[in-house]
């Protein structure tokens, strides 16, 4: 966490983890967890940024690319019930 200017700054460090009850489903618990990441630590910054080892791809939903404003409740409601199965 970090405050310069008028803005404050999140960046979490994402090691890919996944611990072994999800060992069947490693991307759908990848995925939700970047996206559970994404909805709870934005909310308390201006700006929030994930960071990953050179080996990673972060799969980011492109709903999180538009501003609240420009989300629809229907996919916001799809995140949701993904986030949901493992949180």
């Amino acid at each position: 966490f970090a405050k310069k200017g008028g803005g404050s700054t999140i960046i979490e460090i994402e090691t890919g983890f996944t611990p072994p009850e999800h060992a069947l489903d490693t991307i759908d618990y990848y995925s939700a967890r970047i996206m559970s990441k994404i909805a709870r630590y934005s909310q308390y910054c201006s700006k929030f940024s994930l960071a990953t080892p050179v080996i990673g791809l972060i799969p980011i939903p492109k709903i999180f690319l538009l501003p609240p404003n420009a989300r629809s409740k229907k996919e916001v409601q799809k995140i949701k019930n993904i986030c949901d199965r493992f949180y």
